[in-house]
């Protein structure tokens, strides 16, 4: 019932009828395992619904003997997983796609820094020389509109020069 299957439908068949081919070849090794004394727990597999359609399974097979210890079948549980790998895929499909967001943003973090780094450089330069010849021309005589006009020039020097420090 739990894959759509009429009991009518399947007494009788093969377990395997309802293993998709390229899972009988596993299903066969399962079962010489459990042969060899071996148990299969919650293996995950798929399986045929009544409507053709797969489902995700966890399996777990257990060899049945008689009375003499020889193996006469197996017993099996099974639990439908289908939407529980759907989550799990849905799941490593966001962290691809966080990881891959997260290397996008630290290649962006990298290329930041360096063109402030840049950027910062190629302003430094330049005031540093004009603030050694401010320092310069505030040491000379001077009339005194060209003297304030130069300390109103060496304080937004200054300033910047701290922007760009900041920067």
């Amino acid at each position: 019932r739990l894959y759509g299957h009429k009991a009518a439908d399947i007494i009788g068949k093969n377990i395997l009828d309802l293993y998709p081919e390229s899972l009988k070849a596993e299903r066969a090794r399962w079962f010489k395992e459990l042969l060899a004394g071996g148990d299969m727990k919650d293996v995950r597999t798929k399986i045929f619904r009544a409507d053709g359609s797969l489902a995700d399974i966890s399996l777990s097979l257990a060899l049945m003997r008689d009375s003499r210890g020889q193996p006469m079948g197996t017993v099996g549980v099974s639990n439908d997983i289908t939407e529980h790998v759907k989550a799990e895929e849905e799941l490593h499909n966001a962290h691809i796609k966080l990881k891959t967001a997260y290397e996008e943003l630290s290649t962006l973090d990298k290329m930041k820094n360096e063109l402030l780094t840049n950027v910062s450089h190629e302003l430094k330069t330049p005031l540093t020389s004009i603030i050694c010849v401010l320092d310069i021309l505030a040491g000379e005589k001077m009339q005194r509109e060209h003297s304030e006009l130069i300390s109103i020039a060496k304080q937004n020097s200054n300033r910047l020069n701290l922007l760009i420090e900041d920067l």
